[in-house]
């Protein structure tokens, strides 16, 4: 199940008279662009000052941690470990195999480790302040994993295969747990007043649906029965779920459920795209911006295209190809530019109105975690490894 975190800066299917208006006018047919545009003059190809290797290319590699500091915190074998984003140089570890993504928050990291148990570290110094026993790691045999910590509102908060437990950051007492109904545990989605969280519930049908549970008690608040594959921001209250496309029938590549955030209502279902095989044309990636949706389906030739349509297009629109690739792409995500991973390593950075490719980064594995941008330094994660880069002059 691919996610993305709730980004206040990031929203979709919010109706302005604007764009209702010009929205069919911003994606000109001229916006097909094939992979040979990354040959232009003036686009450069950049291989990474550094790199780190993290895991192998087919274990699971977490999620890294930028700090305000301009440290990376990440996973390195038995320990967690911080180097400087800039140059990559060491700064310190620590000693205790990560079993989660870390969380920052105010100078201090916070994750769990393969026995299940909470540590509080000090990011500047890699010091510990405290390790606390998790809740989840007494359910289940083997070495411990979590699906996610965040912080929030003076709380450590831990989904896994258990449920979800709360803890007080500046003393690691536990402040409420909640078991997960379902056998499958949570998946944390978004962090506010109410986490939204997924799950799996196995049937003759497995499937996702998504829950609302209050932060500060764990009580669930709402429960959404379907199966979903991504949450991305909404506007005015309330969340949009992407669902996972499945069936021989005729049907849509992107199917989009605006849901009222506070009590889990559907208000309405937007589907995108006409195809006659969903399981095969389906939208596999999915971002969006304030002006339209980006979503990627697999192409007859094995390699894949990139299409986008208004965020307030009306249901049942077909959206406009933007970009055609040979190689598969793996990689999507709308920041300040459009970025497009793909299997052969590259990923490009496009300029977010005309598609023209700005710059090419070549890596080792075209595995795309995920890349992450702070004070024009590129994050990205790959095949194992984390690599750095400076931005060029003309990027932010």
């Amino acid at each position: 199940m691919n996610t993305t975190k709730f980004n206040p800066a990031k929203r979709i299917l919010t109706l302005t008279a604007a764009t209702l208006l010009f929205g069919g006018l911003l994606a000109p047919v001229s916006d097909l662009y094939p992979v040979t545009a990354a040959t232009n003059e003036t686009v450069q190809t950049i291989e990474p000052p550094w790199q780190k290797v993290v895991a192998a290319q087919d274990k699971t590699q977490f999620d890294t941690t930028i700090t305000n500091e301009g440290l990376v915190i990440y996973k390195a074998g038995v320990y967690l470990a911080a180097a400087d984003l800039k140059t990559g140089k060491a700064k310190w570890t620590y000693k205790s195999t990560p079993a989660s993504p870390p969380a920052y928050s105010s100078n201090y990291v916070y994750y769990t480790d393969t026995a299940g148990r909470i540590h509080k570290v000090n990011g500047k110094t890699g010091k510990g302040v405290w390790v606390k026993p998790g809740v989840g790691a007494k359910t289940k045999e083997g070495p411990y994993e979590a699906s996610g910590v965040e912080v929030y509102d003076g709380m450590v908060i831990v989904a896994d295969h258990h449920g979800m437990a709360a803890y007080d950051v500046n003393s690691g007492k536990l402040k409420w747990n909640a078991e997960s109904k379902t056998g499958y545990g949570y998946k944390i989605e978004y962090m506010g007043g109410t986490i939204v969280a997924s799950s799996v519930s196995s049937g003759a049908i497995t499937t996702n649906p998504i829950y609302g549970i209050s932060t500060y008690t764990g009580q669930v608040k709402w429960a959404l029965d379907g199966d979903y594959k991504q949450i991305m921001s909404g506007d005015n209250g309330t969340l949009n779920a992407v669902r996972n496309n499945n069936g021989l029938d005729q049907g849509y590549a992107l199917t989009i459920d605006r849901i009222e955030y506070g009590t889990g209502k559907m208000l309405q279902t937007f589907q995108y795209e006409p195809v006659d095989f969903v399981e095969q044309q389906s939208a596999y990636l999915v971002d969006a911006t304030q002006d339209f949706i980006y979503f990627v389906q697999a192409n007859d030739h094995g390699g894949s295209t990139l299409s986008r349509i208004a965020f307030n297009a009306p249901t049942q629109s077909k959206a406009m190809p933007v970009y055609t690739s040979d190689s598969r792409i793996t990689h999507l995500d709308m920041m300040d530019k459009l970025w497009v991973g793909l299997a052969d390593g590259r990923l490009l950075a496009k300029d977010a109105n005309t598609l023209v490719d700005e710059a090419i980064y070549k890596v080792a594995s075209g595995h795309f975690i995920g890349i992450e941008i702070v004070d024009q330094q590129l994050l990205i994660q790959s095949g194992g490894r984390i690599y750095g880069a400076t931005l060029p002059k003309h990027s932010k």
